[in-house]
């Protein structure tokens, strides 16, 4: 509790001082606002500044202490004005806003405060692992075994400060004050363009997105991803309505720190340029309009250009392991490329058979997010069988047709739906997954605020919002809150609550007691739990491991050995193989019997395709003595053993 109290009084101040600076320069027209948005650019700032310091050796072993300076400075600028929190009086529309605030944070806080399990895979696997690794080499390096941790990190890299200051809580404690953030953007932005009125809806709607609040407790970084994004979709339009300059800087702002915390902010940059360039070429100002644009482009990718530097540095490619095949990339390959594209593309609908896309089916793929969530979520996503809190929900699809038939529309509506659709035929075409859309959820959060002001179905339209947050809110307890509750009432400790949820997390306390060396995982990746230095050693993870050129089990051994690779663990468990190929995997090892190798054409179908060919590789390492079973009655649905 401790690290996510540090957290959030880190992040109040910085909040506090990016307030200041952005009322002052580019008001957002209403103080609520000037909060959410001064505190969303103020720890993107905080977020950058960690990458150059960090790249110097020992670097990351001062940016903790360095970075509550303008911290501390934004608490002293703050206690200035807490005398005058108490005395104002409030509004009944901000103190449903104060409600909304508490009912998210709580919700937050379980989550926060209780140890992440599977259901939180890519906190585990890689927005906490990476810095982790980065934090006990004490400078951000190359991890080429990780490709996620060539990803734009500004957002991770307030996670790698929690983590510094106060373990997994203060890491994730971050995205609650992200979700925080964008319900006060979102509350002062639809006070400001639509009345009072509007703003305590627009800001539960955030609250109506499942994918959204679950997120908020976890150390994904989607929310504030997608309140950059989204935000700078909407000073964009707002830019358009009304020509005041301090718009698109805020745009090229936010756009930036969208595109400096995740590759997808480049298409939002893209689509918000062309609907800029667009707005002034019907107006019969094609030249300012461009300017417009340019303005945006400049800013924007000046403040994310420091990733994309660092990767042509790392890598060789700014956007690695994207577009492989056009550009390259170091520790990558056609067939890394190829998985990985295909495993994308598992997410939506409207796949034509044998690959490419069915644009008849685009408004399928887009109205789907509402009654077919389980396929734009892992896992089983093919057959449906997402995890319900990972869907968006109506809302968005609603608001979005609502507001295109309802002849209503003036030019910040416009400009928003025009992004909005621009951006759901990128993600059509890219990857469909239901958290890639909070982004464009964010614009339309706004202008749901006026839908329930300005229809003549407002009402229905509350109605619609508050029963899709109610949803939410239950969708979150069942599927993730009711399980952790206990841990955090104390009824349930931490390490039973993980042993029985994550299954790697006991194995690795048996690693990690016995201080191995380096340790090569295989259909594991949650190397987040090892104190031990590890590696991902499955086929597609890298290029480290040679799997085209091996043939035998000795040249899989001397292979991982020339890596200081000691040991190797192979997980079973958890659906990741079939019981019968177990089973047959055992005997050609010569677990627990004498060798019953493949035959020549079990090797040739494994051959076939290195997702394959290494667990013959493996099989072969362990019959023919380089891996050497490690006796133990610890370890649960897995094997571990020592490279000889």
């Amino acid at each position: 509790m401790l690290g996510a109290l540090i957290t959030f009084i880190f992040a109040k101040g910085i909040s506090a001082l990016g307030r200041s600076f952005v009322k002052a320069r580019w008001s957002t027209g209403d103080g609520v606002s000037d909060w959410g948005v001064g505190g969303l650019v103020g720890l993107g700032l905080v977020g950058l500044m960690v990458l150059p310091i960090g790249l110097i050796p020992g670097g990351l072993k001062i940016v903790p202490a360095l970075a509550w300076l303008p911290a501390l400075y934004g608490l002293f600028l703050l206690s200035k004005e807490v005398p005058a929190y108490f005395k104002r009086k409030y509004s009944i529309e901000e103190k449903c806003l104060g409600a909304t605030l508490l009912v998210s944070v709580l919700v937050a806080l379980v989550m926060v405060l209780t140890p992440s399990n599977t259901l939180d895979w890519d906190t585990l696997a890689y927005h906490l692992a990476v810095p982790k690794l980065w934090l006990t080499a004490g400078q951000i390096q190359y991890i080429p075994y990780i490709h996620h941790s060539n990803f734009p990190q500004t957002i991770d890299h307030l996670s790698l400060l929690g983590l510094a200051w106060g373990g997994e809580s203060g890491a994730k404690a971050f995205q609650a004050v992200f979700f925080s953030l964008g319900l006060l953007s979102l509350f002062g932005l639809a006070r400001a363009n639509y009345g009072k009125a509007a703003a305590p809806w627009a800001a539960l709607c955030l609250i109506a997105i499942p994918v959204a609040l679950w997120e908020s407790g976890t150390a994904y970084i989607d929310v504030g991803n997608g309140l950059y994004a989204g935000l700078g979709m909407y000073f964009a339009a707002r830019f358009i309505a009304k020509k005041d300059p301090k718009n698109l800087v805020l745009c090229g702002i936010l756009l930036g720190l969208a595109a400096g915390s995740k590759y997808t902010g480049l298409q939002t940059i893209g689509t918000t340029a062309l609907v800029l360039f667009a707005a002034g070429a019907f107006a019969g100002k094609a030249a300012s309009g461009f300017r417009s644009a340019a303005t945006v482009g400049v800013i924007a990718l000046a403040l994310c250009a420091p990733w994309y530097i660092k990767n042509v540095a790392f890598t060789g490619n700014p956007v690695y392991p994207f577009f492989y095949s056009k550009i390259g990339g170091k520790n990558w390959s056609d067939f890394n490329s190829k998985i990985y594209t295909e495993e994308q593309q598992t997410f939506g609908v409207a796949r034509k058979e044998g690959g490419g896309h069915d644009l008849k089916q685009f408004g399928h793929a887009v109205l789907g997010l509402a009654y077919q969530p389980g396929r734009y979520t892992n896992p089983d996503q093919l057959h449906g069988g997402g995890f319900p809190m990972g869907a968006v929900g109506f809302i968005p699809a609603a608001i979005l047709l609502l507001w295109l038939i309802s002849g209503s529309l003036t030019a910040l509506e416009g400009a928003v739906i025009a992004n909005v659709l621009l951006s759901f035929v990128l993600w059509f075409f890219l990857s469909q997954q239901s958290r890639y859309v909070i982004g464009f959820s964010v614009p339309l959060c706004i202008i749901a605020g006026g839908a329930t002001t300005r229809f003549t179905i407002s009402r229905l339209v509350q109605g619609a919002i508050a029963i899709q947050a109610m949803a939410s809110l239950y969708v979150v307890k069942t599927f993730v809150l009711d399980a952790r509750l206990p841990v955090l009432l104390g009824k349930q400790s931490e390490q039973d609550y993980l042993n029985a949820t994550a299954r790697f997390y006991k194995n690795a306390q048996f690693i990690n007691a016995n201080k191995y060396g380096k340790v090569a995982l295989f259909n594991e990746v949650f190397g987040y739990f090892l104190d031990v230095p590890y590696m991902w050693a499955n086929p597609g993870h890298s290029t480290l491991i040679p799997y085209e050129t091996l043939q035998t089990g000795p040249e899989f051994a001397a292979s991982l050995r020339s890596l200081g690779i000691t040991h190797a663990y192979l997980n079973f468990g958890g659906g990741m193989e079939q019981q019968d190929f177990i089973k047959r995997w055992l005997e050609a090892m010569g677990i627990g019997a004498p060798a019953r190798p493949f035959t020549p054409e079990e090797r040739q179908a494994l051959d076939a395709d290195l997702r394959l060919k290494w667990k013959r590789l493996f099989a072969d390492a362990v019959a023919s003595g380089n891996f050497v079973l490690v006796p133990n009655d610890q370890i649960r649905g897995a094997l571990l053993f020592e490279v000889k």
